[in-house]
């Protein structure tokens, strides 16, 4: 057998193992999202001691081949204001998901989640016009361990003497839950009445 036929047998059948997989971890990551919805809404809940209420709702998850979209709602609500953030998550399916593979990035994942949460028209002014107020990027590997980068965009409430510049997080979680989070602003500024 000639080594360009050898080469293309290997290639087909590598391409056949990528795309079954993406095919069967699309299921698994459904099944883990939905995981990580509930748990991050349990989280959302010890706001509730400082007199907030927050909840991720009306979650649409639309799988496709090689990747989904999910879009849902983040509910917020302090005191009597109410606010409503929309979500917007592409998750790529493992196991090499294609997010990754275009960064050069070909370890395997289980999978790879680029999101977006969107304000509403009335929080716009204070991020400057932006209509996003942070994206962030997770994956998951096979081991369930979860990586995360948030970065927002800076705040400015001049009704409440806030000012917060742009904040990046990262985060790392095993499958027993443990991990660490280092969180960087650069500048924070909060001003009473008095300017003080």
């Amino acid at each position: 057998m000639k080594l360009s036929n050898i080469a293309l047998s290997l290639v087909v059948v590598l391409g056949a193992v990528a795309t079954g997989g993406s095919w069967y971890t699309g299921k698994q990551a459904e099944e883990k999202y939905s995981q990580l919805i509930s748990q991050a809404n349990q989280e959302l809940k010890k706001l509730e001691v400082y007199g907030a209420k927050a909840q991720i709702k009306e979650v649409n998850f639309t799988r496709g081949f090689f990747s989904s979209e999910i879009k849902y709602v983040l509910d917020m609500t302090n005191g009597t204001e109410s606010y409503q953030f929309s979500g917007d998550d592409k998750l790529f399916h493992g196991p090499f998901p294609l997010n990754r593979v275009k960064q050069g990035n070909l370890l395997p994942s289980m999978f790879s989640v680029e999101s977006q949460i969107s304000v509403p028209e009335s929080l716009k002014a204070h991020l400057g016009g932006q209509a996003v107020a942070l994206t962030a990027q997770t994956e998951m590997s096979y081991a369930n361990d979860v990586h995360t980068a948030i970065k927002t965009h800076p705040l400015t409430w001049a009704e409440q003497g806030l000012e917060i510049s742009a904040i990046e997080t990262t985060s790392t979680l095993d499958s027993k839950g443990r991990g660490k989070i280092f969180v960087q602003i650069p500048s924070f500024k909060a001003t009473d009445k008095e300017e003080n």
